[in-house]
C-alpha cells in the first residue's frame, strides 16, 4: 500500500471515529432531554402517565448508556471491526429506544424494539470478541 493510500485510510478512520463519537454524544444528549421532559410532563390526555414515564425512562436509560459507551469506545475504534460494532450499537439503540418512546408517547407499535434489542446484544458480543481477540 502506498504512503498516500495509507494516509487516506487513516484519515477515513479518524473521520469515522468522530462520526461515531459524535453520534454517541448526540444520543446521550437526547436521553438527558427526554428524561427532563418526562420528569416534568403533566398528565397526558387519556394515558396512564406512570406507564408512559416508566417506558420513556427505560428508553432514555438505554440511550444514555449506549451513547456514552459509543462515545468512549469510538476513540479506541482503530480497526473497521470495532467501528462496525459501534454502528450496530447506535442503530440498535435508536431502534429500541425509538420504538419504546413511540409506543409510550404516541401509542404506536413497539415492533422494532425486539430488533433493536437484538442488535444491541449482538453489538455487545461483537465488542467483547474484539477485545478478547485483539
Amino acid at each position: 500500500m502506498s504512503h498516500v493510500t495509507q494516509l487516506e485510510a487513516a484519515r477515513r478512520a479518524v473521520r469515522m471515529q468522530r462520526v461515531l463519537g459524535g453520534s454517541g454524544a448526540v444520543l446521550a444528549l437526547c436521553a438527558v432531554a427526554l428524561s427532563a421532559v418526562i420528569a416534568h410532563a403533566g398528565k397526558l390526555q387519556g394515558t396512564d402517565i406512570e406507564h408512559v414515564r416508566a417506558s420513556a425512562m427505560n428508553a432514555a436509560t438505554f440511550m444514555l448508556l449506549h451513547g456514552a459507551v459509543a462515545t468512549a469506545l469510538a476513540m479506541q475504534a482503530v480497526i473497521p471491526n470495532d467501528r462496525y460494532a459501534l454502528m450496530l450499537m447506535l442503530v440498535g439503540t435508536v431502534l429500541f429506544s425509538g420504538s419504546v418512546i413511540a409506543g409510550a408517547l404516541l401509542g404506536l407499535s413497539t415492533v422494532l424494539a425486539p430488533l433493536g434489542g437484538s442488535m444491541l446484544m449482538l453489538a455487545w458480543a461483537w465488542v467483547a470478541i474484539n477485545r478478547f481477540w485483539r
